[in-house]
């Protein structure tokens, strides 16, 4: 639960997301597979569209081809 505290946080500091049917997306990286699918849950239900990687390469990775494909996406990067 300390990594749904610290995703809570995130989220409150910019409420845009809370709208229901917004374009924000969060990229979940996250090793355990039953924190990944829950975190991209929660997020869901908060109103932001998700995607996830297992790992740091796969979430590098997807943001990375999101940028070359030309997908418009701004990027920010929060590590916590």
């Amino acid at each position: 639960l300390n990594i749904v505290s610290k995703v809570s946080k995130l989220v409150a500091s910019g409420r845009k997301g809370l709208i229901l049917g917004s374009q924000e997306k969060v990229l979940i990286v996250e090793d355990e597979e039953n924190e990944r699918t829950g975190l991209a849950e929660l997020v869901t239900a908060w109103g932001y569209r998700t995607e996830t990687a297992k790992d740091g390469l796969e979430g590098l990775n997807k943001i990375v081809v999101g940028v070359l494909a030309g997908r418009g996406e701004r990027t920010s990067v929060q590590l916590g």
